[in-house]
């Protein structure tokens, strides 16, 4: 990352310092957050030097030297920064009565803006709009993870919506009006869109007669495969036997969805086993189109999707005598990369 010299008047200041523990330094990492502006712009800079806390006023204009751009409209003071006081940095009025709050300030699913803005904030945002067109729902990660996409409009534009896990799996149709916190701007395939996080939510709301959908609005997406129908034919398949399964320990943390411990540690998050958590695989044998003893290992999160309920268990003779229970096991889905997807039961 490339670091920068800014000139900026300080808008806003926290009120106290911030903190948080950096697990791969292992140590507590210090700053304060300031809201800067520059001409017509804002700007968040998050400094990690906390010994400059009571120097930085608002009100104030100072030079920040060797500042490292973290994101559009947004940098980091290091510890290798310099920070001084200059002269008085000239901002538009305007854009200084209406400077953003402070990180620590916004509501957990961020502001509510229009879409607009959404896609162009550094932040999270909470967005509002019609539904114009809702893509199939698929299924990644082994078949642990829903993912849905919508086109939604409001007043001046279009977005797309990536929405996860059971705000994927809900039904939506083409005008409902829908309410999504904590979306995020990313790139995906060179196209902007909104993508959600675990802690995001999607719910329906009042109409809004004033949006009007057009045939046009759809162009945005036309070439976007997320929106193409589903193509695989669903089967009926039939799981009749079993040959192995496997037990082992598993991060409880929710976005990490049941990911194996490894060397003690998650291999997403990095945080450590307490080996309290436990998943499992089993290799089963599936019958579809009049051919038998087809293999197929489907992880935790799709066979409890099959059974429509969730197996408890404490060792692997009590999780296998609870599967031979259930078998035969008989449902409808599609079969991709070696996994049932669009289950039915």
């Amino acid at each position: 990352m490339q670091a920068e010299t800014k000139s900026f008047k300080v808008r806003r200041k926290s009120n106290e310092l911030q903190s948080y523990h950096n697990k791969t330094q292992n140590k507590e990492m210090v700053y304060f957050n300031l809201v800067t502006l520059e001409g017509s712009e804002f700007y968040h800079l998050r400094v990690y030097q906390k010994h400059k806390f009571n120097t930085i006023k608002e009100g104030m204009s100072f030079k920040f030297s060797n500042i490292i751009k973290k994101d559009n409209n947004v940098f980091w003071a290091t510890s290798a920064s310099i920070i001084a006081y200059t002269s008085a940095v000239e901002v538009d009025s305007e854009v200084e009565k209406n400077a953003p709050p402070l990180p620590e300030q916004r509501p957990a699913g961020g502001l509510e803006v229009d879409l607009q803005t959404a896609l162009k904030s550094p932040e999270k945002s909470t967005v509002r709009g019609k539904i114009v067109m809702v893509s199939p729902v698929r299924y990644r990660q082994e078949g642990a993870l829903a993912v849905r996409s919508l086109l939604i409009k409001d007043q001046k534009d279009t977005a797309k919506v990536c929405l996860f896990g059971p705000n994927a799996e809900t039904n939506y149709a083409s005008g409902d009006c829908v309410k999504v916190s904590a979306v995020y701007p990313k790139t995906h395939y060179q196209k902007l869109q909104l993508t959600t996080r675990l802690a995001s939510t999607c719910e329906m709301i009042a109409d809004s007669p004033d949006i009007e959908i057009k045939d046009e609005d759809k162009e945005k997406v036309y070439d976007d495969l997320d929106f193409a129908e589903e193509t695989q034919a669903t089967k009926q398949i039939v799981l009749t036997d079993f040959t192995e399964c496997d037990i082992y320990n598993c991060c409880d943390m929710p976005p990490c969805r049941r990911k194996k411990i490894k060397d003690g540690k998650c291999p997403i998050c990095a945080k450590e086993s307490n080996e309290s958590s436990k998943s499992y695989k089993i290799q089963l044998l599936y019958e579809v189109d009049g051919k038998r003893d087809n293999k197929i290992t489907l992880f935790q999160g799709t066979i409890e999707k099959v059974l429509r309920q969730t197996i408890e268990f404490q060792t692997k003779d009590e999780l296998i005598v609870q599967v031979v229970e259930k078998l035969p096991i008989r449902f409808t889905a599609a079969i991709s990369n070696n996994n049932f997807v669009n289950v039915s039961i």
